[in-house]
Parts: C-alpha cells; structure tokens; sequence
C-alpha cells in the first residue's frame, strides 16, 4: 500500500502476495505471507523505523490468521509487532507478538531490548485458520506493555522494553519443512503524546 512498506524474502516461495482465497466481504484486501522450502528461508515487511516509545501511550493491532500450525517436520516462527529486524534474524529491540512452537503453543508476549529479550506465553493457543486480532498497548512512559488477543488482555511487560528506534514488521522464518503462510488482512497503530506537537 501507500506506506511503503519494505519486503525482503529469501529462499523459493517465500514471499508476499495477494491472498484471493481468503477474502470476504468482511476481509478485503489480504495478503499472504509464505516462508520458503529451506531452513532460514524468511519473509519479511517491515516499515523505517521511525517509533520511539515512551511519548506517550501507543496502541497497535494486527488482524492475522495461521494457515497450517507448525510441527516438529514442517515448523517456522512468526514476529509480528514493532522491531528493527531486516532479516532472517530475531529483533535487537522489539516489542512484539511470537509464535515459536519450541517455546510454547501459544502466542509468546515478547519485549527485546539491546538482544535481551522476556519472552512470556500466554495462555492462549496459536489457532489454525481463524482470524486473531493481536494487540499491543505501551503506556504512556514506556514503563509497561499490555498485550491483548481479540481485545482481551493475556498478560504485561515489565522489563526489556526497548528505548530505540523501531517500526512496524512482520516475519516469517522457516525452520524446516515446507512452506506454509500466514495471512494478514490489517494493521494498525495510534499515538496519543504525552506533549502535544
């Protein structure tokens, strides 16, 4: 769209496409984000960074759904928040949602500051094939993160939230296995500054 996100893909069939299969009436306009066929194969959006937080309180939410849930042959990560990589790698400083089938079932609350990361499960599983809203709220001083999954709160951070530069992104990593998507169909983000501009 409009806001220029910037795409970096590596591997066969990974990549970012028009998701024609999963638009409704009520979901217009989704993308398909895919993985490729060999381990490290990654895809990635991902806007300048240009946040910092801490001037105020800062809300943001993805509307995604899972295609097939990872397992031990076919398995990968999903990041999909506000960070600062550009690459098949983790965060430096994030704060974002995380679905590591090594680490938990479910969605994984995860805050990364300077390659230090808390990252928290929450007690809400990864669902196959339904749509999720996932939700991110850092207050006002940066102090705290409230993470929420279809407008429910599952759980805050405390600590490792970062003070650098971060933007919007979303990943996708394969481990191993074949290819497998997830589709997103918005995003959002809002700020109310402490100091009015």
């Amino acid at each position: 769209g409009d806001l220029n996100w910037w795409v970096n893909t590596v591997g066969t069939a990974s990549g970012f496409t028009a998701d024609s299969a999963s638009v409704t009436s009520n979901h217009p306009g989704t993308i398909s984000v895919v993985a490729g066929i060999a381990a490290n194969n990654y895809a990635l959006a991902f806007l300048q960074p240009s946040i910092i937080v801490g001037g105020g309180l800062l809300d943001y939410e993805y509307l995604i759904k899972v295609g097939t849930l990872a397992d031990a042959t076919n398995d990968y990560i999903i990041r999909i928040g506000l960070g600062d990589t550009k690459t098949v790698a983790d965060n430096v400083n994030g704060v974002v949602f995380e679905y590591n089938r090594a680490t938990s079932a479910n969605w994984i609350m995860k805050t990364t500051s300077s390659s230090t990361s808390t990252a928290t499960p929450s007690a809400t599983a990864v669902a196959a094939n339904t749509w999720v809203k996932l939700g991110i709220s850092v207050n006002a001083a940066a102090s705290s993160v409230t993470y929420s999954i279809n407008g429910s709160s599952v759980g805050t951070v405390t600590t490792n939230i970062p003070t650098a530069v971060i933007g919007p992104v979303m990943q996708q990593t394969r481990v191993a296995g074949t290819p497998s998507e997830f589709i997103v169909d918005y995003f959002t983000i809002n700020q109310r500054f402490t100091s009015a501009r």
